[in-house]
């Protein structure tokens, strides 16, 4: 499932409309911005191609699909958590009225789903409406990250309204600037999104916000009563694991960073399973052959969230924002897909195996058992 030479997370593929379509309109969320990286995304959107280049390399697409971006993209993050880039770029002042920052009502509190919902319209044709979701912020990390895309056309024969949570987030970002247009919304009621092979159904969950009814969305990991629950977070606290222990019913396996793991009490260690990241994998960031041509190679470690649950006999999969931690079950605005599984094979126990035994033809496991710090007293960590 997750490999370091293959499945890498490509988001020039990601944004590429459809043939024949042009992009119409696009919301992405983030909770960190890269200004550079934000500025290859339109080449994607526009001009269906590839965004593997080197940052900075200025071509007439880019500036095409930059100024046209400025009418069409716009990106909602952390208020205060744009990276200023080491250059100015005259081209980055196009991008000035489109991020949107966002003030949570409480400093505790983060902006921390990772979304995009984009809209792509051909002459003669309905309207083609994407929907990625990430646990990858808007920046150059080459961290390990988990990403869901799925699409579907406007369809008026639809008598039900569709995409009920989609619609509340977008009202929600839209009490912050009034910016996205009511025929984006209202089309995508009309939208079926499709479900991919092996799954039944697929809901949407945005974590801390309201309804139309003004009722909370809630983190869904912390509200039913597993028989097995899989953890896949790079940052984990105490309480979240304490919670999750009391209800789920079986096993209680964790995947995470050594460093994060090592800081759980071990009465807490005795009650479930825990697996480290691969150290050879974060070793192996330093290698000519995990570089993206910077003279620096890019750091890599864990930064996807996944859930991977059984409930009555039924697999369960939520990937997202969320870590496990109190802020992701509390108080942040979070994301996250659940997937309803039909096959079998898709249990948590299936899915840590993939994750944890070595593969013939590859021969590198993405986690390994669980080894303690000798020094578990870690610098100061803060929780998103």
């Amino acid at each position: 499932m997750l490999h370091p030479k293959i499945n890498r997370l490509d988001y020039g593929k990601l944004l590429m409309p459809p043939e024949g379509y042009k992009l119409t309109r696009a919301i992405t969320t983030t909770y960190s911005l890269d200004i550079e990286a934000l500025m290859l995304m339109p080449i994607a959107l526009f001009y269906s191609e590839s965004i593997d280049r080197e940052k900075g390399e200025l071509r007439f697409d880019m500036l095409d699909s930059i100024i046209k971006a400025t009418d069409k993209i716009t990106v909602y993050c952390q208020e205060g958590k744009i990276k200023v880039p080491k250059k100015y770029h005259f081209l980055m002042a196009f991008w000035e009225q489109r991020i949107k920052q966002v003030r949570m009502p409480i400093a505790e509190a983060s902006f921390h789903p990772k979304i995009w919902v984009i809209r792509f319209d051909a002459d003669g044709e309905p309207a083609y409406y994407k929907f990625i979701i990430t646990s990858k912020n808007l920046t150059f990390s080459f961290d390990y990250d988990i990403v869901f895309s799925t699409e579907g056309t406007v369809n008026f024969d639809q008598k039900k309204d569709l995409n009920t949570s989609v619609i509340d987030f977008l009202n929600y970002l839209n009490n912050i600037d009034n910016s996205i247009d009511n025929k984006f919304i209202e089309d995508l009621k009309k939208v079926k999104f499709n479900i991919p092979p092996k799954f039944s159904n697929l809901d949407f969950f945005p974590i801390g916000i309201n309804d139309a009814n003004n009722k909370p969305y809630t983190n869904p990991i912390g509200e039913y009563e597993w028989s097995d629950l899989l953890a896949i977070s790079p940052f984990v606290d105490e309480t979240t694991v304490k919670k999750l222990r009391t209800i789920t019913k079986n096993n209680l396996w964790i995947c995470g960073l050594r460093n994060e793991l090592s800081m759980l009490s071990e009465s807490v260690k005795s009650e479930v399973e825990l697996f480290q990241f691969s150290e050879q994998i974060e070793s192996n960031s330093m290698l000519q052959d995990f570089t993206e041509g910077d003279d620096d190679p890019l750091p890599q470690s864990l930064h996807a969230k996944a859930y991977f649950t059984n409930f009555d006999g039924v697999p369960y999969w939520y990937l997202g924002s969320a870590n496990f931690t109190s802020p992701a079950f509390g108080r942040n605005v979070e994301f996250l897909i659940e997937l309803e599984c039909e096959a079998s094979g898709l249990t948590p126990k299936t899915v840590l195996k993939q994750l944890t035994e070595q593969d013939n033809k590859n021969n590198i496991p993405i986690f390994e058992t669980f080894v303690q710090l000798e020094d578990d007293t870690a610098a100061e960590r803060k929780k998103f």
